[in-house]
């Protein structure tokens, strides 16, 4: 009996949307550890410089001792517009990669089934605050 009731919260949508929010609390909350915090913000710290050379080139040809690919560098760009419209970087960056994060669940659901979308949780929960590099307000970039 209890294990049909468990099933029956595991397939329920709403039990995953509470689930993710749960893991991006988790990982906000991990990242305001200054352990983690520190780094956190130092990998934003050179994502910052990153965005700097674009914005004011308008290419990646002025950037020295790269060692990121294009398609990271682009993503870079994502939440540095995202920080023009009034957000610090650290939480734009916050902001986009949990937007992410909430669609890739999403998409695992619908495409993969409820196992691949609480697998995904898993692996995001076991992954730490890195996948969303938001050690905001405890080591400020400024």
């Amino acid at each position: 009996m209890k294990a049909d009731r468990f099933r029956a919260l595991a397939r329920s949508p709403l039990t995953l949307c509470g689930a993710t929010l749960l893991v991006l609390l988790v990982l906000f909350l991990q990242a305001q550890d200054p352990g983690w915090a520190a780094h956190l913000s130092t990998d934003v710290g050179v994502y910052a410089q990153r965005i700097a050379v674009f914005f004011r080139n308008g290419a990646w040809a002025q950037l020295q001792e790269n060692e990121y690919q294009p398609g990271a560098l682009f993503f870079f760009l994502v939440p540095g517009f995202v920080a023009q419209r009034g957000l610090s970087l650290l939480e734009s960056f916050f902001l986009v990669n949990a937007v992410l994060i909430v669609l890739h669940v999403a998409v695992l659901w619908v495409a993969g089934g409820r196992l691949a979308a609480w697998g995904a949780l898993v692996l995001f929960s076991a992954a730490g605050p890195i996948g969303i590099a938001a050690g905001i307000k405890v080591y400020p970039l400024v």
